[in-house]
């Protein structure tokens, strides 16, 4: 009876959650089922393309989730699958149950056929061009353990609109974001330090810029943060008082004016 209830339990959270281990063939599971395969932190590069073949089945899209374990080794095979495959479009990259801390210098550079990517809480650090060129890549959902964005490491993304960078974040390196065309709504949180020179710069479409911070913490930082016409048109300080905008009118080394800074308010949605 123990073994029993213990199969209806397991039976229960798996169709309650939606959620199906990496077994069987793709036909075996339903077109547009819902189910979600994922794939562990040491699977081969053959069980990363069946997961996501699965996933295209089932979902309708290429999506990657990867469980468990603190190692980049698995990032290899997946860029390596991506490569491969340019076939397998807007690809959807889940680490956010994983426990890296690291994504490694040019670890998915010129991947062009990344769409999403989710990363785990314990990220601190994204190294140098880590996914520069990745022109399809529309979404970054940043860890909220990240300090440190590297040199060149979204350089021409040019598939970003918005870029909301995490509370914790202290620099970003040179060239982080240059090229980054599309690029509209940019979100800089009170813990930001510093940010290098060019880190900005050919961002044509940048129209607002909002910072969290309640006094002007990047005063130090570059002057050529934004360069060749990328320089925002609004400044949004949502935590400054009317009035008390003096250091800001030449905020990152731009002569704002005052019918472009909004105190007190955020971006629009």
């Amino acid at each position: 009876m123990r073994y029993i209830l213990l199969f209806i339990a397991i039976f229960t959270f798996s169709c309650k959650y939606n959620i199906s281990s990496p077994v069987g063939t793709i036909k075996d599971y339903s077109a547009n089922s819902g189910k979600l395969f994922y794939t562990s932190s040491d699977s081969s590069a053959d069980d990363i393309e069946t997961t996501l073949k699965k996933n295209k089945h089932s979902l309708g899209k290429y999506k990657i989730v990867v469980s468990g374990g603190d190692s980049t080794a698995i990032l290899t095979n997946i860029k390596g699958v991506l490569d491969k495959n340019p076939s397998f479009d807007n690809v959807e990259i889940d680490l956010s149950q994983t426990k890296m801390t690291n994504i490694p210098k040019d670890m998915f550079t010129n991947t062009t056929n990344l769409g999403k990517i989710t990363l785990p809480d314990t990220v601190t650090n994204i190294g140098e061009s880590a996914f520069s060129g990745c022109y399809s890549l529309s979404y970054i959902r940043f860890s909220g353990g990240l300090t440190n964005i590297g040199q060149s490491a979204f350089s021409n993304c040019s598939a970003l609109t918005v870029l909301l960078l995490p509370d914790g974040l202290t620099t970003i390196e040179k060239n982080a974001f240059s090229d980054c065309s599309s690029l509209k709504d940019l979100f800089f949180p009170a813990s930001l330090t510093s940010i290098g020179s060019n880190a900005f710069s050919n961002c044509v479409k940048l129209v607002n810029l909002e910072y969290l911070g309640k006094t002007n913490s990047l005063s130090n930082s570059s002057n050529n943060v934004f360069s060749n016409s990328s320089y925002p048109t609004n400044l949004y300080l949502p935590n400054i008082e009317a009035g008390k905008t003096n250091d800001f009118t030449n905020f990152l080394g731009k002569s704002w004016s005052n019918g472009n800074i909004y105190t007190k308010k955020h971006i629009p949605s």
